[in-house]
């Protein structure tokens, strides 16, 4: 037999040797740590909720006095100009 060629592998194999679990490397988190790091999780994504909403908040006041400030100047220009035709 030829021993050039590179051995074949499918990719069934390599697969099931990626999806394999690792070996525990020690004791399994007792109730009571799994519990605290679910409460951590918990309040860590409360907080973040709780940032994005006053950022949110923040954002559509920015929005919104953007808006005004537009609507404002062209008031201003649409009196100019009507002023300018009056006067003429």
């Amino acid at each position: 037999m030829n021993d050039l060629l590179a051995p074949v592998r499918s990719p069934d194999q390599e697969r099931q040797h990626i999806l394999s679990h690792p070996p525990r490397l020690g004791p399994r988190p007792s109730l009571v740590d799994r519990l605290s790091l679910r409460v951590g999780l918990w309040l860590l994504l409360r907080g973040q909720r709780r940032l994005n909403r006053s950022a949110d908040h923040a954002e559509q006041y920015r929005v919104l006095a953007n808006e005004r400030a537009r609507a404002e100047r062209e008031r201003g220009s649409v009196g100019e100009h009507l002023l300018r035709h009056v006067r003429a």
